[in-house]
């Protein structure tokens, strides 16, 4: 029987919904360029990106909406069928150089790293060295 106040070494509690590892999303790594590629990603705004204490601009940030999603997802349990189309992704970009894309282009991150984040690891925040326009073929491999 689970008892809540069943402490292991170092206090450690242990939970009945599963195990627990310290430090395991430092390990955690999406190759963001595969995970990117099949998605059209459209500029809908360019803005400033600021950190959150200071309020200093620390770069740009490219809000993007995903206008194709050419991935096969699996179906969910309940069998439904998933997809990104027209999801918003922002993506953000350390430097103070203005990104050379406008609202409307079809945009490829250039070096994408990707971090979940959230209750079931299921939020993403992008950042990238910088933003170009794909090429007419969909994807531009800067």
């Amino acid at each position: 029987m689970y008892n809540n106040n069943n402490n292991g070494a170092n206090g450690a509690s242990y939970s009945p919904r599963g195990q627990r590892l310290e430090g395991i999303k430092e390990h955690m790594h999406i190759d963001a360029a595969a995970a990117l590629n099949p998605l059209d990603l459209t500029v809908t705004a360019i803005k400033p990106l600021l950190n959150y204490d200071t309020k200093v601009q620390e770069g740009y940030k490219v809000e993007t909406t995903v206008t194709a999603d050419r991935a096969t997802h699996s179906p969910k349990a309940s069998g439904e069928i998933v997809s990104n189309l027209y999801r918003p992704l922002t993506l953000k970009i350390k430097s103070m150089t203005r990104p050379n894309v406008n609202i409307g282009d079809k945009v490829v991150a250039v070096n994408p790293v990707i971090r979940l984040w959230g209750p079931y690891m299921t939020y993403v925040s992008i950042t990238c060295d910088d933003v170009v326009v794909a090429t007419t073929t969909g994807k531009d491999k800067a």
